[in-house]
């Protein structure tokens, strides 16, 4: 499954009419971020893709994201998978290593 293709958009409590959108993180963003010692910007920086925001959607710029919004945001990001996202997986092929 490719991560960079399930997205979601978060309506933020806090900001009401304001929305963040994620992807779900591939395997070389948990890399990352599990070498960062687990830093929370490195994961949304990664992992925020657009907003609602006037000011554009960069790196810079996301690191200046409130405390309260990047915390809602990482738990987000870390989301469980769905059923549907489970069965995709379980009835992928699997190739063979060689």
């Amino acid at each position: 499954m490719l991560t960079n293709l399930i997205k979601k958009r978060i309506e933020l409590p806090n900001e009401p009419g304001q929305w963040i959108e994620i992807r779900r993180p591939s395997i070389a963003i948990y890399q990352e971020f599990s070498a960062s010692d687990f830093n929370t910007l490195v994961l949304l920086q990664h992992c925020v893709t657009s907003w609602s925001y006037e000011a554009e959607c960069t790196a810079e710029n996301i690191a200046e994201l409130d405390p309260e919004t990047a915390g809602i945001l990482a738990n987000e990001i870390v989301w469980k998978d769905t059923e549907e996202d489970q069965k995709k997986v379980k009835g992928a092929p699997r190739r063979a290593r060689g």
